[in-house]
């Protein structure tokens, strides 16, 4: 059985993930997550935003950078 770690804010693609699962959701995964299930969401919402117009994505991402600091924070403190 593998073992299942916890993802760290030194994960290269977590901020990609998250910035999607914000356009695709309006919020970020949560702080206390699997690595896997960061490339899992990643795949997925990638696959979904791919397919959407330019201009709605870019007005989805209003305060992302916002939350995307709120959630480093969060996961600092929970490391």
């Amino acid at each position: 059985m593998t073992e299942r770690t916890l993802t760290t804010i030194n994960n290269p693609i977590l901020k990609d993930a998250c910035e999607l699962c914000w356009i695709c959701k309006g919020q970020i995964i949560p702080s206390m997550i699997y690595e896997d299930s960061v490339v899992s969401i990643y795949e997925s919402y990638f696959d979904r935003v791919w397919r959407w117009d330019p201009n709605e994505v870019f007005h989805r991402k209003e305060g992302f950078n916002e939350a995307w600091e709120q959630f480093k924070k969060k996961l600092a403190e929970a490391s």
